[in-house]
C-alpha cells in the first residue's frame, strides 16, 4: 500500500486509464460496428498505445519506483536519526534554562509566560549547572547557546549530504532552523570582545521563544512523515 500511496498520482491515473480503455476495446466497442470510416484503424492505434504506456507504467513501477521507495526508506532512516538529535537539543536549551531557574515546566517545550519567567531569573554570564566543564574556563549561556547550535549544524550538515533524496518541505524546516534569529544571535555573541550589560536574559525572550516554536514545528512534521523510517 506504501508503494501505491508513494506513486506519482498523474502516472496512477494515466494507468488508470489507459487499462480501462483496452478492456473497454476488448470487451464492448469490439462487438459495435464501426460507426465512422477508420474508426476500427482508430480504436487499433488508441489500443496500442495504451498498451505501450501500459509496459511502460509496469517495468517503471517495478524496477525504478521500487527500488526508488527502498533507497528512500535506507536514507531517512539516517535523516530520522539526525532529526531526532536536532529535536532533542532544542528541547534540552528549554529544559537546562528551566533547571537553572528552578522553573518547573509543564510539557517539553516552555510557555511564554513559563520562558519570561526563566529569563528573568537567569544570568547569562553564570555558568550552567547542566554544563559539564573539562577545559577550565569560564562559560556561560551564550557558550553554551553556541554549542548547541553547532551540534544542531552538524546534523544539519548531515542530512543536507542527502540532499538529492529529500523532501522539500523537510528542507524548508531545516532552512527555518539554520537562519533563524537564535543562531545568529549565539554566533554573532561570541565574536563580542565585551560583556553585553544584560543582568538576565528577559531581553532574548522573543529570540528564544521563536527558536522553540521552530523546532517545535519541526517535531510535528518529524512526527507525521519522518518517524515511520525509524528504525
Amino acid at each position: 500500500m506504501e508503494l501505491i500511496k508513494t506513486l506519482r498520482k498523474d502516472l496512477g491515473l494515466l494507468f488508470i486509464i489507459s487499462l480501462s480503455i483496452v478492456l473497454m476495446i476488448n470487451f464492448w466497442l469490439i462487438d459495435i460496428p464501426e460507426l465512422f470510416t477508420k474508426g476500427n484503424t482508430i480504436g487499433v492505434l488508441v489500443e496500442k498505445l495504451c498498451l505501450s504506456y501500459i509496459s511502460a507504467f509496469i517495468f517503471y513501477f517495478f524496477v525504478v519506483h521500487i527500488k526508488q521507495q527502498k533507497d528512500k526508506r535506507n536514507i531517512y532512516q539516517f535523516v530520522a536519526e539526525k532529526s531526532i538529535c536536532i529535536i532533542s537539543y532544542g528541547q534540552t536549551i528549554g529544559k537546562d534554562l528551566a533547571k537553572d531557574s528552578n522553573v518547573k515546566l509543564k510539557a517539553y517545550y516552555p510557555s511564554k509566560d513559563e520562558l519570561l519567567e526563566i529569563c528573568y531569573k537567569i544570568d547569562p554570564y553564570s555558568e550552567p549547572t547542566t554544563l559539564v566543564n573539562w577545559s577550565g574556563l569560564k562559560l556561560n549561556w551564550f557558550l553554551h547557546f553556541e554549542n548547541y547550535r553547532q551540534e544542531t549544524m552538524n546534523a544539519i550538515n548531515e542530512i543536507y549530504t542527502k540532499m538529492p533524496f529529500l523532501d522539500a518541505k523537510l528542507i524548508k524546516h531545516l532552512s527555518l532552523i539554520e537562519s533563524s534569529q537564535f543562531f545568529s544571535l549565539t554566533k554573532s555573541m561570541q565574536n563580542i570582545p565585551f560583556k553585553v550589560k544584560n543582568e538576565n536574559l528577559i531581553n532574548f525572550v522573543e529570540i528564544i521563544a521563536s527558536y522553540l516554536k521552530t523546532i517545535k514545528d519541526f517535531e510535528k512534521f518529524y512526527d507525521e512523515n519522518i518517524k515511520k523510517y525509524k528504525v
